[in-house]
């Protein structure tokens, strides 16, 4: 679509975009042109040629760091930073190569008001992230390497020769292989927090409150070329060991027995929940394990259990059968005053005579759980009375099991239609 304009305003028009390109053109005159190496980003990425057997020290106090081991390189080693929000300049990742060792340092975090650097790896005036540099790491396979961080987390990966991790209270994570390792895991200023996959030793407290975990895995004759040695150190961190998937780990690492939901998991003998809890706490399923009678052969496990029904007709003799039925209108209620003309039964494609429709009286078993954890630790009160009113409810012929928990499963009363009983157990709960 045209339209008209006056002839008089293109001339202020073209002025000022011409003044505007001349002020765009001043600016990118004013940066000089040598100073590419020093423009600012979000990440780089560099590559190093490296020694055949290269040890690797990295040292952090900005972020995260992970080592990654790994066959498609083979004297080279390759780094990427990453930032979420401070911009990076070739100084903040400084990479060296000096007889047969590469030294990647980060430089202190930078306050950029005054153009300072602070070594505790946060600026004045700011915060964590926005100074925040992570680490990818990629080495040749039978590295060594040596990892310092502060809070950032560590990742070791693959088959590297030896590794040494030093946090205060980031997390580590060790993932190499077990055919012949040797181990320690050490806790210096505070109680071990840990998740393994597989079956550890037991803690030791050592001198000066330092708490280990050392052991070996493999073949502890094995050549030297095949050997794996893991120290790692933490102030107050996590350790997770042999967990391929972090996000599979508890948020609550604290050492607990097993509770009784538990011991009744075990029992029940369904693989895949007994294999979640042993990830959790390998020890106290095998000793809970070896206190259990074996299983027998032609039991059915609790998926098989879960999944059989009731038969859906009951011989009454030889000509009739006795059939449950469940009517409901579109609201969900039952349907009263129904009479054999309102079914048809087929069996095998044939019509049957109905002899008699009668309203189920048979009393129901009902469990009633009640949550009773400390988020709701205030309204108990509130629980108790709702508990209360709930047996007045239902049928006088229907039995009622009353399960709490907290941090545990209890049984509250078993199944049993004495509302007496059932209300004296729901004002005891505390």
């Amino acid at each position: 679509m045209f339209y008209q304009r006056s002839a008089a305003l293109l001339p202020t028009r073209v002025s000022r975009f011409q003044t505007r390109i001349t002020i765009a053109l001043l600016l990118l005159a004013l940066v000089p042109c040598g100073s590419a190496a020093h423009i600012f980003a979000q990440g780089f990425e560099k590559e190093l040629d490296a020694p055949e057997k290269v040890e690797v020290q990295v040292k952090n106090l900005r972020g995260r760091v992970t080592v990654i081991a790994s066959e498609e390189l083979n004297k080279k080693v390759y780094i990427r930073a990453e930032s979420p929000k401070a911009l990076m300049g070739d100084d903040d990742v400084r990479a060296e190569i000096t007889e047969g060792k590469v030294e990647i340092t980060t430089a202190p975090a930078r306050d950029e008001s005054r153009g300072e650097r602070y070594g505790n790896g946060v600026r004045r005036g700011g915060t964590a992230d926005d100074e925040r540099i992570d680490l990818v790491i990629r080495v040749p396979l039978r590295a060594r390497v040596k990892i310092e961080t502060g809070d950032g987390a560590a990742d070791v990966v693959g088959n590297v020769a030896s590794a040494e991790v030093t946090t205060a209270t980031g997390t580590i994570r060790a993932d190499v292989p077990l055919d012949a390792l040797k181990y320690s895991f050490q806790w210096t200023a505070s109680r071990p927090r840990f998740f393994s996959e597989v079956e550890l030793p037991e803690v030791k407290e050592r001198r000066g409150g330092v708490y280990e975990i050392a052991g070996r895995f493999g073949d502890k004759d094995a050549k030297e070329t095949e050997r794996i040695k893991l120290e790692l150190v933490t102030s107050r961190g996590v350790v997770l060991f042999g967990v391929s998937d972090p996000a599979t780990v508890p948020s609550d690492l604290r050492p607990r027995p097993l509770t009784e939901s538990a011991r009744a998991i075990i029992r029940s003998g369904d693989e895949d929940l007994t294999e979640a809890i042993r990830k959790v706490a390998p020890r106290l399923v095998g000793d809970y394990t070896q206190t259990l009678p074996p299983p027998k052969g032609d039991a059915p496990g609790f998926a098989a259990r879960s999944k059989s029904r009731s038969p859906l007709a009951t011989p009454i003799d030889g000509r009739l059968a006795r059939l449950n039925a469940s009517v409901t209108d579109r609201n969900g209620r039952a349907v009263a005053g129904l009479t054999e003309k309102d079914f048809i039964v087929f069996e095998n494609g044939e019509p049957r005579p109905v002899h008699g429709v009668a309203p189920a009286t048979a009393p129901f078993n009902l469990v009633l759980l009640l949550d009773v954890s400390g988020s709701v630790e205030e309204r108990l009160d509130f629980i108790r009375k709702a508990a209360l009113s709930f047996l007045s409810t239902v049928n006088p012929q229907d039995r009622i099991a009353i399960i709490s928990f907290r941090d545990d499963v209890q049984l509250i009363s078993d199944f049993t239609a004495d509302r007496t009983l059932l209300a004296e157990r729901i004002k005891r709960i505390d």
